[in-house]
């Protein structure tokens, strides 16, 4: 009997749980419920199939590579602009810090930037030398956007006007703010000890708690920054700041363990040389840009959630119900229109009849691709859609038929394929007579 209820219980127990990975892998996005909860599931759900579909690993190992190349330019850009502010040694230190165990390798590497900055002032080499220094950093800067952009599936990147002002503010910018925070943390530092035998003193752990926090939170800062400004998309900021700072405490643990790893590959210093710490390094770069990938998943997926509603089912919709929603969406624009309301857009589309928002992308995507949509984007950057010329006198047969001829035909020139066609074609002419009495067997 103990034998039965234990094996009773085992499969009650593995049917729940067979429930419960339906709900939460697929069945979640068919619950209409408007609570935290099912939400966070759907974003946790979309971050890791978008995590495999995207080949985030592949995209990471790409970064890695061009990142490598960019290392001796991006120290050299790093060097000039602290020697400017007069923060040289600051950077210098942090760098020794961050890489306690291959102080010689560092040594060597300041070395080779400073003869190379020191042949970028010289002659000929003047010109040449900040063109390649300038190509390296924005070759890279452009592939870091073609990522994101791709993870948001952003067809088209930056125009060249808008590399130009944003790559040049990202270059300047950048390295400004990391050689001042290193600075902050030297002044922070220096002012939690002066502190403790100040008449503040009794406050100086919870100064040096939050002084240890600070990287973390510079972090999170800069990984919300990322989010935000490097996809060429509008990203919400409200979106960006929980996979931001949880992203920056997973990277702040990666660079934790990248220090200390450091100390026990030294040993192969001996056997392997300088190369002994290229692994861990190759290994640390891949790692941080899988984070870096990850963070831009979870801000899309944050952000767009909603649209994944019902995503197996309007993977497999049916050609009939889809020309249904494409009659709903062009009847909501034009009578819109012929009241003289705003445009609307394809959330608000969606809204109205709780339609799947990814199957009303399609559609007025391909209403667009079509001439019968045209798209206005407002001061903020929201896009709406409106009749692209006047559809009011357009029956239901007439705009079926110019829908369903939207894409390309008739690129087949193989004679007897295309008069084969040319055959089907007619027999697709819902008002003749074959239409209604051929079958399939005398199609042929």
């Amino acid at each position: 009997m103990e034998i039965r209820k234990i094996y009773l219980t085992v499969r009650i127990a593995v049917r729940r749980f067979r429930h419960l990975y339906a709900y939460c892998t697929e069945n979640v996005w068919r619950d209409p419920r408007d609570v935290w909860y099912v939400k966070l599931l759907k974003v946790v759900n979309l971050s890791v199939k978008s995590f495999f579909d995207k080949n985030i690993q592949t995209l990471a190992s790409s970064l890695t590579y061009t990142t490598l190349l960019a290392v001796i330019p991006i120290l050299s850009l790093l060097l000039a602009i602290a020697r400017g502010f007069g923060m040289r040694d600051v950077l210098i230190q942090s760098l020794y810090k961050g890489l306690p165990s291959q102080r010689a390798m560092l040594e060597n590497s300041l070395d080779f930037v400073d003869r190379f900055l020191a042949t970028l002032s010289k002659g000929v080499f003047v010109g040449i030398g900040v063109v390649f220094l300038l190509w390296t950093l924005v070759s890279m800067l452009r592939k870091i956007e073609s990522v994101y952009n791709h993870v948001w599936n952003v067809r088209k990147g930056r125009p060249i006007y808008r590399r130009i002002t944003d790559y040049t503010a990202i270059l300047l910018i950048i390295p400004i703010l990391l050689i001042c925070s290193g600075g902050l943390s030297i002044f922070l530092s220096n002012f939690v000890q002066e502190s403790i035998n100040s008449p503040i003193g009794v406050l100086s752990p919870v100064l040096k708690f939050l002084l240890d926090l600070s990287p973390v939170f510079l972090l999170g800062v800069l990984f919300v920054g990322m989010n935000v400004l490097i996809p060429y998309t509008k990203v919400k900021l409200k979106n960006a700041l929980l996979p931001g700072f949880v992203c920056g405490v997973l990277f702040y643990f990666i660079q934790y363990a990248f220090v200390h790893g450091q100390i026990s590959v030294t040993k192969y210093n001996a056997v392997y040389g300088g190369f002994a710490f290229l692994p861990l390094f190759l290994i640390w770069m891949q790692l941080s840009w899988t984070v870096c990938i990850a963070c831009a998943v979870m801000t899309y997926s944050s952000q767009n959630f909603f649209r994944f509603n019902y995503l197996a089912q309007v993977k497999k919709a049916s050609a009939r119900y889809v020309d249904q929603v494409a009659l709903f969406v062009i009847a909501t624009v034009v009578s819109r229109f012929e009241v003289g309301a705003d445009a609307v857009g394809k959330k608000e589309l969606a809204d109205r009849r709780q339609i799947p928002v990814k199957m009303v992308n399609e559609v007025v995507d391909r209403l667009c691709d079509g001439g019968f949509l045209s798209a206005v984007i407002d001061d903020d950057g929201n896009i709406s859609y409106q009749p692209s010329r006047n559809l009011s006198g357009m029956t239901v047969e007439e705009f079926m038929n110019r829908y369903h001829e939207i894409g390309h035909s008739d690129f087949i020139e193989e004679p007897a394929v295309a008069a084969a066609l040319d055959r089907m074609k007619s027999l697709l002419d819902v008002d003749s007579e074959a239409y209604r009495t051929t079958t399939l067997s005398q199609i042929l």
